[in-house]
């Protein structure tokens, strides 16, 4: 004679899988899908991978040292141009390098972290920087501009 198992949480459910890791019952309703096989919904919650866990603290350090590079580097930049005023595909290289400088600093600020939070961190910083230079030059330079969004992918891709 065969025992009848129900679920521990649907118990109208018949059901002969366990959690492979507990031992409780779960039917098809409850279970989950693990790389190490069937869990209940307790022990089959996935957790984000500490890469991608930002804290408040972490957050900060990205936010600080992205401002502190962007206005670095916009400011660099305009006294750069004051006194070239050339406007060329020189700049256009220049805050494409600017965004990648923009983007591997935050990472080694926030100990390698990558992630949403981070990649907004890295844009604002870009285009902070092409303030700031706009702002020492008196003018907006289309050159500079494409850059700025060339520098603006390089940074956010450098987070993903």
């Amino acid at each position: 004679m065969m025992l009848i198992k129900y679920c521990a949480e649907h118990p109208k459910n018949q059901t002969n899988l366990k959690c492979s890791q507990c031992n409780k019952l779960v039917c098809p309703l409850c279970m989950v899908h693990a790389p190490v096989g069937i869990r209940c919904r307790e022990h089959g919650q996935a957790r984000r991978l500490p890469t991608y866990e930002i804290s408040l603290a972490i957050l900060l350090r990205g936010i600080a040292m992205g401002t502190f590079l962007a206005l670095l580097g916009g400011i660099l930049y305009g006294i750069i141009y004051l006194f070239v005023t050339y406007d060329s595909l020189l700049f256009l290289l220049a805050f494409a390098g600017l965004g990648l400088m923009i983007g591997e600093s935050i990472g080694i600020a926030t100990n390698r972290k990558r992630g949403m939070k981070l990649q907004y961190v890295a844009g604002v910083s870009v285009f902070i920087a092409y303030v700031s230079f706009s702002v020492i030059v008196g003018t907006f330079l289309f050159s500079a501009l494409v850059g700025t969004f060339v520098g603006l992918a390089i940074s956010v891709s450098r987070l993903k």
